[in-house]
């Protein structure tokens, strides 16, 4: 077996020379998540990455074939509580899987390869965090306590949930609740009265500048144009979300699904397919229309097309919402992989780090279900926004 080269790339004419091979290794990895793809990656840190961080990227080969990625995101300062400079990959509201790819079949020898690049490169490192792992990801197995002379440590982050697609829709409808499917029902007999509904699912070349743009619209027009949160209420996302879809697009990896009424979009997805698995990136819906629940019908229907096409196996929905258990979803819990630095310091800083989150998420938990103590947090929150702007 020959030896894995490692080439660093710290421009962005460097990462686009990968482009092709990375988004390939991305499509065939355990993890099957787009965000780890080259498309994702380079749209990020074109347009979201916070002023004063900076970023390089690891590239392991072998034979000439792309076998490993390591996207790494960095302050050039060093810390004094973790006693040396502090890494973590891409990993964000926007890229929620921060992780490294490596082939399979070859997981250690790769990961053995990209970490000893990395630590040749920045040997005054103090930590490197992989950020919201799910189970599957190879860096759990390769990455034990001692890899590299290092200390692992282990955080949650949440869940997020996805639903498993086999055997009929007929069987997957009876095995919802019977209060669930006659509100499907019902929903679904006021919308045949209100008007004509046509279902509209694109693919790549079929989707338009046309209807992307009435995607943002539908999405800036609710709930989240209205707090902030919209693709179209910033530049820098704006700009992220054109750049990410045309590189999606041109991939053969984007879909849009549309639900209309007499021609009017009331509900609306962006979705990315990697091979078998399909992950409802953005969706949205007409708020005037809320009594219809045209969000619920349009995933029915997209759940009805894709039991019957038989061509994928899971819908990931990314986050973890109450609703997403009317639908039968399971959850899919995600941890953090620290990776600390063999010295002192940063394994007593990145401890203190660790049971700090720890009490701050408990914190969290407390606040949310007391409705005194949630009312004073966003009363707070309002404040601090109020005096920033």
């Amino acid at each position: 077996m020959s030896q894995m080269e490692v080439h660093g790339a710290h421009k962005f004419e460097e990462l686009d020379m990968h482009a092709e091979a990375w988004d390939r290794l991305s499509s065939v990895a355990p993890q099957r998540s787009p965000v780890l793809s080259h498309a994702w990656v380079r749209s990020y840190l074109e347009h979201l990455l916070k002023p004063g961080l900076k970023w390089f990227c690891l590239f392991a080969y072998e034979d000439q074939e792309l076998v490993g990625v390591l996207p790494v995101i960095f302050h050039p300062k060093q810390s004094a509580l973790y006693g040396g400079k502090r890494y973590h990959a891409p990993s964000d509201q926007d890229v929620w899987t921060g992780d490294m790819l490596v082939a399979n079949g070859r997981e250690l020898e790769t990961a053995t390869a990209l970490f000893d690049g990395f630590a040749r490169r920045e040997p005054a490192h103090a930590v490197l965090r992989l950020g919201k792992l799910p189970p599957e990801s190879p860096s759990f197995r390769v990455m034990q306590d001692g890899f590299g002379g290092c200390r692992i440590l282990k955080e949650p982050n949440g869940y997020g949930s996805f639903l498993n697609i086999n055997g009929s829709h007929k069987a997957y409808l009876a095995s919802l609740s019977s209060n669930f499917r006659s509100n499907l029902k019902k929903a679904g007999k006021r919308l045949n009265r209100l008007g004509r509904n046509d279902v509209v699912f694109l693919r790549n070349e079929d989707i338009t500048e046309e209807h992307i743009q009435q995607f943002f619209d539908l999405e800036a027009s609710g709930w989240k144009g209205r707090s902030g949160s919209a693709i179209l209420s910033s530049k820098r996302h704006t700009g992220f979300f054109t750049s990410l879809i045309r590189r999606l697009r041109a991939r053969g990896m984007l879909e849009c699904h549309f639900l209309k009424v007499d021609g009017k979009l009331i509900a609306g997805h962006l979705a990315v397919r990697t091979q078998s698995k399909l992950m409802l990136w953005k969706i949205a819906y007409d708020e005037e229309h809320a009594r219809y629940a045209p969000g619920n019908m349009l995933l029915e229907r997209l759940m009805h097309k894709v039991h019957e096409e038989g061509v994928t196996d899971e819908i990931d929905l990314i986050t973890d919402h109450p609703w997403h258990s009317n639908w039968g979803a399971q959850k899919r819990p995600y941890q953090d992989l620290i990776i600390s630095a063999p010295r002192l310091v940063p394994y007593l800083g990145n401890l203190a780090s660790l049971k700090a989150n720890v009490s701050l998420r408990q914190l969290r938990e407390r606040v949310k279900k007391s409705p005194k103590l949630s009312a004073v947090a966003y009363r707070v929150r309002d404040l601090v926004r109020g005096a920033g702007s």
